[in-house]
């Protein structure tokens, strides 16, 4: 039997954008870069700096030379303004900045967007995987019935002065057999495939969980309350803008 999964790939996409590590760390990233953004920015505000400078002498005839007198003093004062216009290594710095933050943006948009056509295609070979099971069960079942008909026509006594039955019955039965054995390869290549899908969805939405030797525990069941679950076990707090669909049911 199949274990279920009932879950679409919305709903997984919305566990893993919240539970994955990988994915809070891109996004952290490109946070970052878009406030290198305001930082860069400051540096091309005008600037206007009041500047004051004086000094005081002795008297030219004076042997002391500790023997300041103000009066031999001078006092100037004045003010610098900065114009952005003439910043040309600020104005570069912040244009590749901005550079730098389109590039982040769109790094970070194809990492989504991997991991969601990742989701997607396990989607659809689950879906893919339950209907070939159910498909190559069938014919099991088929395979069964035929080689429990050759036996019972290998049992069944020969009428006197009719044909021999037995006429060709040996290859039906081994026809038969082969049918039943590729039939039963089908079944459980079938199930193996679909076992596999079922723990790459747990591992791509970020939810898998390990025992004490580092090995991953079946998930069971997989569907919408699996992220909160998850959570759950790793005492993680779902109380981000991100984590709103993990625990709501149904999204």
């Amino acid at each position: 039997e199949m274990i279920d999964v009932n879950i679409n790939s919305e709903e997984a996409i919305q566990i893993a954008r919240c539970m994955r590590r990988d994915w809070m760390n891109a996004r952290a990233s490109l946070v970052d870069r878009w406030r290198n953004i305001e930082f860069v920015a400051n540096r091309l505000e005008a600037q206007v700096d009041l500047v004051f400078d004086g000094d005081i002498r002795t008297r030219p005839d004076a042997s002391n030379p500790f023997k300041l007198r103000y009066d031999t003093g001078n006092l100037r004062a004045g003010f610098r303004f900065d114009a952005p216009i003439v910043r040309l290594s600020e104005r570069n710095s912040y244009r590749e900045t901005l550079i730098n933050y389109q590039q982040a943006k769109r790094d970070f948009y194809k990492f989504e967007d991997s991991i969601s056509s990742g989701i997607r295609e396990i989607e659809r070979r689950l879906d893919l995987d339950k209907s070939q099971f159910e498909v190559n069960r069938l014919a099991l079942g088929t395979a069964l019935v035929t080689v429990e008909i050759n036996n019972l026509e290998l049992e069944a006594p020969a009428q006197a002065g009719g044909p021999s039955r037995q006429t060709g019955l040996s290859d039906q039965i081994t026809r038969g057999i082969n049918s039943l054995t590729r039939a039963q390869n089908s079944v459980l290549s079938t199930w193996l495939t679909y076992e596999i899908a079922r723990r790459i969805l747990d591992f791509d939405m970020g939810t898998m969980l390990l025992d004490e030797n580092g090995r991953g525990i079946d998930p069971g069941p997989i569907d919408s309350m699996t992220g909160q679950r998850a959570a759950e076990a790793l005492g993680i707090e779902l109380d981000c803008q991100f984590c709103e669909g993990v625990t709501a049911p149904g999204f």
